[in-house]
């Protein structure tokens, strides 16, 4: 069960970084269609 938890936590912080890639990428686009 443990190992399990592990695998998961490693995934959500996967996604979350991709997440806030995308995020922050996004802004940016969104910024230079404003400006």
């Amino acid at each position: 069960m443990q190992h399990q938890d592990e695998q998961t936590k490693k995934q959500i912080e996967k996604y979350d970084e991709q997440l806030k890639l995308a995020g922050s990428a996004q802004s940016s686009e969104f910024k230079a269609k404003i400006v």
